[in-house]
């Protein structure tokens, strides 16, 4: 039996949005980001055990925890030197930790090949073969064998056909892991789960802040069970953030909690802020971050600084900003990292 609240409290934990089909569904599906949420990804695999694992990444493989050894789908449409790519580590780590068979619900490189035979004979007014035998859309725009909306639609439908196979298979809860455009609304897995009455949990982690928090968990400096984090999201009418504050504070080399809104500054007697992190606001509209980051003065020299700089790069980076604006109470800090400059009463660089 799947345990939906601590589902629905780790989404929330995480920033993440949940869309829950029927009373009591026995599979979740994961929207992602390629390459991004593995640590929090397997807090849910730890915590459900399932027997299978679905994932987009490993194609049209398969790998058994018990022999260890990788394997093909039946009856698939094969091209040995290119389908038959690595496993992600994490999975088959994943799998050997937890006992859980893994299993690709991707196209092979082969059956693509196929879809796109079948995109030019049966939509002849949206695709076609250009002078050098490649598929054109008639529109102008590029076509991607792996992003053009057709090509969705089938890996759409093979997706949920293959969850509709596993969830026949197994009494324990199912976890589906794909990129998160396969469960756009009108993504036909969901006719395709609702046709075969089957009940499920969709999680999307490609929210901003569960990006941004994804981004903490990736970085070298962050420890979760000690460390604390505010996200605030300021959203105009048209959902686009105006604003995004991200406070962040390391507690063990900090001597008050900096993110705590209502907590006064705690300076030495030299007037430096004995705390550990940055708080921070992301503009996307001007693409700009302005804010403060400090090192508390006992911890410095230690490339602690140089840790904080490259966690507020890589969130700047996620969020589409292309220019830090950093107070110039912090020039002398910033002046040590390459590529900022002064810039009247801020440092500043382009990223």
């Amino acid at each position: 039996m799947m345990d939906l609240n601590w589902i629905k409290s780790w989404v929330k934990e995480n920033g993440y949005e949940i869309d829950i089909r029927g009373d009591n569904p026995q599979i979740v599906i994961v929207g992602e980001i390629h390459g991004l949420f593995v640590k929090q990804q397997e807090e849910l695999v730890d915590k459900l055990r399932p027997e299978y694992l679905l994932h987009e990444l490993i194609g049209i493989q398969t790998y058994d925890p018990r022999t260890q050894r990788k394997g093909e789908l039946e009856g698939r449409l094969i091209d040995g030197v290119f389908d038959m790519h690595g496993i992600p580590g994490h999975t088959i780590q994943w799998s050997d930790e937890y006992g859980i068979f893994l299993v690709g619900c991707d196209l092979s490189l082969s059956e693509l090949d196929v879809v796109e035979r079948e995109l030019v004979e049966k939509r002849p007014n949206i695709y076609r073969y250009g002078p050098a035998g490649l598929v054109e859309r008639l529109d102008g725009t590029p076509f991607f064998i792996t992003q053009d909306d057709g090509v969705v639609e089938y890996k759409d439908i093979h997706m949920g056909e293959m969850i509709v196979e596993y969830a026949a298979k197994t009494e324990k809860p199912l976890v589906t892991i794909v990129g998160s455009s396969h469960m756009r609304p009108e993504s036909q897995i969901h006719q395709i789960l609702q046709d075969a009455n089957i009940e499920y949990a969709y999680v999307d982690m490609t929210t901003l802040e569960g990006t941004i928090r994804s981004r903490f968990h990736q970085s070298e400096i962050y420890q979760p069970e000690e460390d604390k984090v505010r996200i605030g999201i300021v959203d105009d009418p048209g959902k686009f953030p105006s604003k995004v504050s991200v406070g962040y504070c390391k507690s063990l080399l900090s001597e008050y909690d900096f993110t705590d809104l209502d907590q006064e500054d705690v300076t030495d007697e030299n007037d430096e802020l004995l705390y550990t992190g940055f708080g921070l606001d992301f503009h996307p509209y001007v693409k700009k971050v302005t804010g403060q980051l400090n090192v508390h003065p006992d911890y410095r020299g230690r490339g602690i600084g140089r840790d904080l700089v490259m966690l507020m790069e890589e969130i700047a980076r996620t969020i589409g900003i292309d220019e830090i604006r950093m107070e110039d109470s912090n020039k002398e800090f910033f002046s040590h990292f390459i590529g900022y400059e002064l810039q009247g009463d801020y440092m500043v660089k382009s990223l």
